[in-house]
């Protein structure tokens, strides 16, 4: 009855007649493993679904994606490999076909397996294609920080120990001072370089560290 009832099913379901030693293998894998003639025909239809040109087993699995966990910290000119933040397979035996890389905090914007992301926070895609249309994708966050670049100052004429010569990053605040000097009296700060003084006429002032080395002078009389 249940071979039966599977034929005039897969009869129904894949529109031939001459199906029978096609449900006999389908019921012999299943008939011993359910409760009832609907469990059996459920069976029966994925396994007729499964199985498709020619007997041979049809891909219907998605292909597996992931990213490396957590985030990622880069220096800003660090050249990368995508690729190298993703695994994915097949999950199958149909064939990987194409695999892009977006940018989804930019606009989903293609970026370039091996590139050189500017400053700020990329939440970079990872979509992969199957030959029969199935996509899977992740995601991976890689966060690109300003590299951070010193500039020098020198002081002259100071007649300080500690006249605040050395190196600063842009945007650091810079103290300097010009100490003392016999027989001469301060007369000010000079220089060239993009320097704005909190206060120039003092023998003890400061600066925000321009982009730029700085030469800053003395001045007596």
């Amino acid at each position: 009855m249940l071979l039966i009832l599977a034929g005039v099913a897969l009869a129904t379901l894949t529109g031939q007649g001459n199906i029978i030693g096609n449900a006999e293998n389908a019921v012999g894998k299943y008939n011993n493993s359910v409760a009832s003639e609907q469990q059996l025909l459920n069976e029966i239809e994925k396994y007729f679904i499964e199985h498709t040109n020619g007997g041979e087993v049809q891909d219907t699995n998605n292909p597996i994606v992931t990213a490396t966990e957590g985030e990622e910290k880069i220096t800003q000119g660090t050249s990368i490999e995508i690729s190298s933040y993703f695994t994915y397979s097949a999950n199958g035996t149909a064939e990987i076909t194409n695999v892009t890389y977006t940018d989804t905090s930019n606009g989903d914007a293609v970026v370039a397996n091996t590139n050189t992301l500017t400053v700020g926070t990329h939440i970079i895609k990872c979509t992969v294609t199957k030959e029969t249309g199935a996509v899977a994708s992740a995601t991976k966050t890689i966060i690109v920080e300003e590299s951070v670049h010193y500039y020098t100052v020198i002081v002259e004429d100071s007649g300080a120990e500690n006249d605040g010569s050395g190196t600063y990053v842009a945007g650091e605040i810079v103290y300097i001072n010009a100490g003392t000097k016999a027989g001469y009296r301060f007369d000010g700060w000079s220089s060239s370089d993009g320097v704005i003084f909190a206060n120039s006429s003092s023998a003890s002032t400061s600066f925000e560290m321009p982009k730029n080395d700085v030469t800053i002078t003395a001045i007596w009389i």
